[in-house]
């Protein structure tokens, strides 16, 4: 009778010897890392986002002291009184850029470094003044003291790039109660040129945020010299208030202000409405 063998058992896969415990343990390791490469993959894609915020007339509401203030503030340090004040007409579209105008329309060179202290530190001093006696007639757009945390709430960086002067800037924010302190700010003193401005609104949110690039970027403005600065630069824009309502066949998503959940909802679903659109990204630093 032929007797049954008893199965052989593999010891080989049993047996945990110290080279097959290594290879498990790299085998883990791999695929452990490979796992926290594709989370990180889709944070950066879900979470590198940033919006830039423009202040007048985005933020916060014209008013007709500023013009004034800055005219005065011109005259009385260099003795200019035929300021144009159709600033749509300048080449320039912040307080830095215009005055290096005015100074060549009317003098044929550029401002000193002590006369354009001299005027900002005048027209500081004005809009200092006006706001004391009237501290109500600066208003803020509807929803934009809460704007920044709605955004950041939905995983996007913010930033601001003003046209105005940093000082200016500031005493606006601070006069209107929209909170600024943490938030990366690039404006006038920086650069003459808006788009440039942008630029370096984004390489400071680089580096607060510690991000090495953006896969979304876009920059909110209220007059057409904020759009074609983000198609000098290729990114993306959202308008606010009325100044753009009259561009036809516009390509651009446009609010009156923050209050209702349509900013909000344009951003939640921004990567859906831009699915098919390649966004650039600005290595700026």
């Amino acid at each position: 009778m032929t007797k049954l063998r008893k199965p052989r058992n593999n010891y080989s896969s049993q047996i945990v010897t110290p080279i097959n415990k290594k290879l498990r343990d790299n085998y883990l390791l791999i695929n452990y890392n490979q796992l926290i490469l594709i989370i990180r993959n889709y944070t950066n894609l879900t979470m590198n986002n940033l919006i830039v915020f423009d202040i007048d007339g985005t933020l916060i509401h014209y008013i007709d002291c500023e013009t004034t203030a800055y005219v005065e503030s011109i005259n009385s340090v260099i003795g200019i009184d035929k300021i144009s004040t159709k600033w749509d007409d300048y080449s320039y579209s912040t307080e830095s850029g215009i005055l290096s105008e005015i100074f060549f329309q009317s003098l044929q060179r550029e401002p000193k470094n002590t006369e354009q202290c001299s005027i900002k530190d005048r027209y500081i001093s004005y809009l200092s003044a006006s706001f004391k006696h009237n501290p109500n007639s600066l208003k803020c757009i509807p929803g934009a003291r809460d704007v920044f945390d709605m955004a950041k709430q939905i995983n996007w960086d913010v930033a601001i790039a003003t046209g105005g002067w940093y000082e200016s800037a500031v005493m606006k924010l601070d006069t209107v109660g929209i909170p600024y302190h943490n938030t990366p700010m690039a404006h006038a003193d920086d650069h003459f040129e808006r788009k440039d401005i942008i630029m370096t609104a984004v390489s400071r949110a680089q580096h607060f945020y510690n991000k090495n690039n953006y896969h979304n970027i876009i920059y909110v403005g209220d007059r057409l010299w904020d759009l074609k600065a983000t198609q000098a630069l290729k990114i993306d824009f959202i308008g606010v208030g009325e100044h753009l309502k009259t561009i036809e066949n516009r390509n651009f998503f446009l609010v009156d202000d923050y209050e209702s959940h349509d900013f909000l909802n344009y951003l939640k679903n921004f990567e859906s409405h831009y699915k098919n659109k390649e966004n650039k990204i600005m290595d700026t630093v």
